[in-house]
């Protein structure tokens, strides 16, 4: 056969994503948070419904914050963006319920 020649209207700048950090030990006292660079809209999902997370889909670079994790469990979250043949995922990124880091105990 002859070769075919496909002519996109696509942009030709692909879908770009990436999401840091890899890893998120969860703090009730901080800030969790999770960084998404892209040039196209997304979404994240984790398929445990008990992780808290917002938003749950933005267009650009954007903040992921976790809100709540559930105790002692290590969820998976990922990151989708683009739609079609040239989404990308990004690599799950697990997030821990961290377990409380020792400190001084109070003294009374």
């Amino acid at each position: 056969g002859k070769p075919v020649t496909v002519t996109r209207a696509a942009d030709a700048v692909g879908v770009t994503l990436s999401v840091a950090p890899g890893n998120l030990d969860f703090n009730p006292a901080g800030e969790n948070r999770i960084t998404v660079t892209s040039n196209a809209a997304w979404q994240a999902s984790c398929p445990d419904a008990a992780l808290k997370f917002s938003p749950a889909s933005g267009t650009g670079d954007g903040v992921i914050t976790v809100s709540d994790v559930p105790a002692g469990k290590r969820c998976v979250l990922t990151v989708t963006a683009g739609t079609g043949s040239d989404a990308k995922s990004s690599g799950p990124v697990a997030i821990r319920s961290g377990k409380p880091r020792p400190g001084p105990e109070p003294r009374r």
